[in-house]
């Protein structure tokens, strides 16, 4: 919760589950920022949004498979 990208969760869930941008990571990558890294906390579901790619990304598959697999 420390990215410090500027999304408010009414709007992401707006623009990801409503526009759904071609390249969801991409969007959210070059958001601006509010705050430097690691700087402000604020609870904003993009930072766990950004983790689930991450993991995919490390696992080599979806975050869904990758927690059956291991949880």
């Amino acid at each position: 919760m420390r990215s410090g990208l500027a999304l408010d969760n009414e709007v992401m869930a707006y623009t990801l589950l409503v526009k759904r941008p071609e390249d969801p990571l991409r969007f959210l990558l070059d958001l601006p920022l509010y705050a430097d890294p690691g700087e402000a906390y604020d609870y904003r579901d993009v930072d766990p949004q950004l983790m689930g790619y991450a993991i995919e990304a490390v696992a080599g598959q979806t975050e869904e498979a990758f927690a059956r697999e291991v949880l």
